[in-house]
């Protein structure tokens, strides 16, 4: 169950009696200059920040509780800026969807919910006479189940089993000293 503040719970109950009302997909980047995108044709204000209209395809975002599989963003018709994110590093940048319920009077973000939470993965762009950027995120829980890589050292052993010194060797000065044959060895 989403717990909606009071103009938002008044807006499902709106549209539970039949009406219109939007509700609107909200797109987080989480880059170095954050990009937030409402998939409408009119700038929101939710949050403090004002979410810039953008017509993106979102695919694979399936209107179930329990979706953990990956999506698929498309920027059509990108200018040379949005270009310019997909080809920088935005590989493990985070991506949140929210949906927002939105007054159709006034315009204005009742609330919003977290839908969906994940990380970018690689980036891809096709220029040309219709230029399109392409992200694709992992979903959190698959991101959770991914297995790490593991460099069985000494501070990685310390880090999974705190006080555990078994891997503190240093081969230079732990090792038996080499010794060399003395000279009366070569002599006949």
């Amino acid at each position: 169950m989403i717990a909606l503040n009071a103009a938002a719970q008044a807006l499902q109950d709106r549209a539970l009696a039949g009406e219109k009302i939007p509700r609107v997909p909200l797109v987080h980047f989480a880059l170095p200059v954050p990009q937030r995108w409402a998939i409408c044709g009119v700038p929101l204000v939710w949050g403090g920040f004002t979410w810039a209209p953008l017509d993106i395809a979102v695919a694979g975002l399936a209107d179930k509780a329990a979706q953990t599989g990956g999506i698929q963003f498309t920027l059509p018709a990108v200018a040379p800026a949005e270009l310019a994110l997909a080809a920088q590093d935005v590989e493990g940048a985070a991506v949140n969807i929210y949906i927002a319920w939105v007054n159709p009077a006034t315009g204005e973000v009742a609330d919003a919910k977290l839908r969906w939470a994940g990380e970018l993965d690689q980036p891809g762009w096709q220029d040309g006479q219709v230029a399109v950027a392409q992200f694709v995120a992992r979903h959190i829980s698959e991101l959770a189940l991914s297995q790490r890589p593991t460099r069985y050292t000494h501070d990685e052993q310390l880090r999974l089993y705190p006080g555990d010194t078994s891997l503190n060797v240093d081969p230079l000065t732990d090792a038996a000293s080499l010794v060399w044959p003395a000279s009366s060895f070569f002599r006949q």
